[in-house]
This record gives structure tokens, C-alpha cells and sequence, in this order.
């Protein structure tokens, strides 16, 4: 691809939502005995995310500037802006993930259901690492956004670039948790309390 301004060849990549990152989607922490979902329309049971793991994402970057876009022929940008879009091999929902950690931490985690703003208000008066009101006001855009569909267009470029299938997100999420019991991903959204 060209950019006539500059004459210099060039691709944008788009990396696909990492499942490495569950639990800031979730509000999920290894304590928690339920994971507490907003009432949307469409359901956040019906959203569809093309989860990707993080390490695969990094080995396909990797292999796509070691070898170049000439030797993946197939590969074309799907805009304009010529995105490449790197996603996960299916679209799987919110409430999938949550059945993931069940499955891989040994727990059984329910979700619950709350009018938007009474969710706002429980997730940030009782979350562990403090987050605030306008994080989770800002994460019901993104909830919703995702059970709009925002983030469930698969694409085969991810699977192309590593040469095999990618892992799905609940496959992801089951091995995080099974290997790592104590799994979180909140690290750079944790507010110390004083």
C-alpha cells in the first residue's frame, strides 16, 4: 500500500482484544464470587468479542515485519486507511468467559444482572483495586459497544501470519486461570487507598 504523500509503503495493524485482559472486561479478580454484568439491549449474553492472545499477536507482528507483507499474499488491508485487522478465530461472548474461568479456575462464578447505573454504583463503591465511577461509566460504553457488535468481525490474518489456529478467548482465559490461580490483570488500573 502507498502513502501518496510521503511515497513510502505502509500498513496499519490492528490488534484484536487481548483475552490476556479478561478481567479488567469483567471486573473480575481471583476472589470474586460473581461478576456482576449490566442490563443492556442487545444482552450482554449475545456480545461477540474476537478475543486474541497477546503472546500470538506479538509472534504474528513479529513475523509479519521479519518476512514482510509480500510473502502473505493473501493478506490485504480491509480500509482505506489500509488496516490490518489481527482477531481471534471466533467471536465469543462476555458470559463465555466467565464459563472459561469456571472451567479453568475450579470456581463457580455467577454473573448478575443490574440496571446500568445501579451497576455503576456496585462496581465502584466495592471494587478491589479501587477503580472509580468514571472508570466503569467509561467501561458501560465499551460494554455496550461490544454487545453492538463493535468487536466481533473475525478475520483470517492472525491465523495466516502464525501458520496454525489461533487460540480462541475462552481457550486463553481457561489457561490463564488453570496456570495462575491468583491471575490478574488489574495491575495498571489499581488505585492505593490512603
Amino acid at each position: 500500500m502507498l502513502n501518496y504523500r510521503s511515497g513510502l509503503d505502509f500498513v496499519s495493524l490492528r490488534a484484536g482484544l487481548y483475552a490476556d485482559a479478561f478481567p479488567l472486561f469483567l471486573n473480575w479478580y481471583p476472589s470474586s464470587k460473581s461478576v456482576l454484568m449490566p442490563n443492556l439491549m442487545p444482552s450482554v449474553t449475545e456480545s461477540k468479542i474476537a478475543f486474541a492472545s497477546r503472546n500470538e499477536l506479538g509472534e504474528a507482528i513479529a513475523t509479519l515485519l521479519a518476512r514482510g507483507l509480500h510473502a502473505f499474499p493473501t493478506i490485504r488491508p480491509q480500509t482505506e486507511k489500509n488496516i490490518i485487522l489481527l482477531s481471534g478465530p471466533q467471536a465469543e461472548s462476555l458470559i463465555d468467559l466467565v464459563d472459561a474461568i469456571n472451567r479453568g479456575h475450579g470456581t463457580d462464578t455467577a454473573v448478575e444482572y443490574m440496571e446500568s447505573e445501579a451497576w455503576i454504583s456496585a462496581c465502584a463503591e466495592n471494587d478491589e483495586g479501587g477503580k472509580d465511577r468514571a472508570w466503569f461509566e467509561a467501561r458501560l460504553v465499551f460494554t455496550q459497544g461490544v454487545c453492538d457488535g463493535d468487536a466481533e468481525l473475525v478475520t483470517p490474518v492472525l491465523k495466516t501470519l502464525l501458520g496454525r489456529r489461533p487460540a480462541s478467548g475462552t481457550e486463553v482465559v481457561e489457561r490463564l486461570v488453570r496456570e495462575d490461580l491468583g491471575y490478574t490483570w488489574h495491575q495498571n488500573h489499581v488505585v492505593p487507598r490512603l
